[in-house]
């Protein structure tokens, strides 16, 4: 643990010089903060020093010892305090014993040994009061976040917050950065076990300017809450440009030396120590929008709104998911990536609504787990490294989209390949010569040639697995390129028709209205006004 402080006072410099000789306070434990000639100076720096322990003089003129004794204790009662005296008349042990001083030691006596043995334990005791302190604090403040009753505990006023408390309280969440949980990433996967309690303490210990740091709490696996008081009363704005740069130094340092990143959010002041469950529940609203604001960022709390969910919203962008799954039995990656881009599209405007993205990441997340279910398609993570990899580092709504587009391409190649390799290798190379030449003035004989069968039987064959004649396939084929083409170019309709294997636009025109029900223009205006 850190050093504990120490107060020096006696109205004779040379006794405060010679207990300042007396032994090595560094090396046992303890930093001299302030050395006083009278009880009144204690006590205007008590409060900004926050001595553990205090030695002094029982015979100061003015406020002698066991006066400032009494005025310590009120101020914080587990301060420990040993009085030096030439007196050792009962009565003066007496006294000192009321007002709770830890020892009081005759001045002519005190050595080398006498000092440390008596430092010792009162060191025992400080530690053991601290501990109980931060076990104490740490119960009652989670209580309040919780927005439990607190229960009435016998502990030593002072030593935590009670519900009449009327310090004005600063709340940090720091939170780890983790991705959104999305398709095929296992419960906790990607939250990884990081313990950071110690460092933030140490950060805080070694700033600069002495700001009044009550305790940092783990209050889940990936987040912890700070609270410092202030003594004076600031405005919101001040409150925040105070402590932005302490929040920038803890997520940087925790980031430099654990290889993570972490993000904070900063609320505006409390007067009342039950509004500390208001407080951590608009950091969390804050935390909701890093989806839309990226990793490593400190937030000012009360710059987020808490936007209610609208319900339409919610069916409307069911309905966009229930499109992306429909685009998987799709052979087109741009109809896939054009679904996902309008669930988005729709999540982040007009504002980003972090709500939103969750019911569509839970949605996409179930809808697709069934989708592949049912197809008896292999896991995301085995058949596909990279992607899984990918779906493990979604930390911002931009991360979800792109995965997203590579989850469903991924899906819909399983599919085609599953299908095409239920084949027998004949139909298997039929298939891919009719995607290869579908170009190209085909007959059912060209590709017969090529496979080195007759023209009856592979007609036979591929009817059989497939369900289509070869030159139903083929128009299939052709029909699939020719909306790709008029969707994404701006190639006139003779020039579409030429590059899908048709020698006049009319004859395409005539099967393309036959197979799609809209003529060529018509499909590419229908396209364009959807998007």
């Amino acid at each position: 643990m850190n050093k504990l402080r120490v107060i020096l006072v006696d109205d004779e410099i040379q006794a405060i010089e010679y207990l300042k000789e007396l032994i090595d306070w560094n090396k046992y434990g303890f930093e001299v903060v302030a050395e006083c000639t009278d009880g009144k100076r204690v006590l205007e720096s008590f409060e900004k020093l926050d001595p553990h322990i205090i030695i002094a003089d029982i015979s100061m003129p003015g406020m002698n010892g066991l006066q400032l004794c009494e005025k310590i204790k009120e101020h914080n009662p587990n301060c420990q305090v040993i009085l030096l005296t030439a007196y050792s008349e009962f009565e003066y042990a007496k006294k000192a014993i009321e007002l709770g001083v830890s020892n009081y030691l005759l001045k002519h006596t005190v050595d080398e040994k006498t000092l440390l043995e008596e430092l010792h334990k009162v060191k025992q005791a400080t530690i053991h009061q601290l501990s109980v302190k931060e076990i104490v604090t740490k119960h009652t403040m989670r209580h309040y976040i919780e927005g439990d009753e607190v229960p009435v505990l016998k502990i030593k006023e002072g030593w935590y917050f009670t519900q009449d408390n009327t310090d004005t309280l600063v709340m940090f969440v720091v939170k780890l950065d983790t991705p959104y949980r999305l398709i095929g990433i296992e419960q906790n996967q990607n939250k990884p076990m990081i313990y950071v309690e110690d460092k933030i303490k140490k950060i805080i210990d070694a700033l600069p300017e002495k700001f009044d740091f009550v305790d940092v709490i783990k209050y889940k696996q990936d987040e912890h809450i700070l609270f410092f008081r202030l003594k004076e009363q600031l405005s919101n704005r001040i409150v925040f440009l105070r402590f932005h740069p302490i929040a920038e130094l803890i997520n940087e340092t925790l980031a430099a030396e654990t290889g993570y990143t972490f993000s904070t959010a900063i609320t505006n002041t409390s007067l009342a120590v039950a509004k500390i469950s208001d407080m951590y529940q608009q950091c969390q609203r804050a935390l909701d929008f890093l989806a839309a604001k990226g990793r490593s960022k400190v937030l000012k709390a009360d710059d987020y709104m808490d936007y209610p969910l609208n319900k339409n919203r919610i069916t409307q962008v069911n309905q966009h998911i229930y499109a992306v799954i429909h685009a998987l039995e799709s052979t087109e990656a741009s109809e896939i990536d054009k679904n996902v881009e309008r669930i988005f599209n729709f999540i982040m405007e007009p504002v980003f609504d972090p709500e939103l993205l969750r019911t569509c990441c839970t949605g996409i997340e179930r809808e697709i787990t069934w989708w592949r279910n049912e197809r008896n398609l292999p896991s995301i993570k085995s058949s596909s490294p990279k992607v899984y990899e990918r779906l493990l580092k979604c930390y911002t709504a931009a991360d979800i989209k792109e995965a997203l587009k590579e989850v469903c391409k991924l899906c819909n190649r399983q599919l085609v390949d599953k299908n095409i390799n239920a084949y027998s290798k004949k139909v298997q190379r039929a298939i891919q010569y009719l995607n290869e030449n579908y170009s190209k003035d085909l007959v059912v004989l060209d590709v017969a040639n090529v496979l080195e069968i007759s023209e009856s039987s592979l007609g036979k064959t591929f009817k059989q697995e497939t369900g289509y004649s070869v030159l139903e396939y083929l128009k299939m084929i052709r029909m699939h390129k020719a909306k790709q083409l008029l969707r994404n170019t701006n190639l006139k309709i003779y020039e579409i028709s030429e590059r899908v294997g048709y020698k006049t636009s009319q004859y395409f025109s005539q099967v393309f209205i036959k197979s799609v029900g809209l003529n060529p223009l018509e499909y590419r205006e229908e396209r364009n006004e959807s998007f």
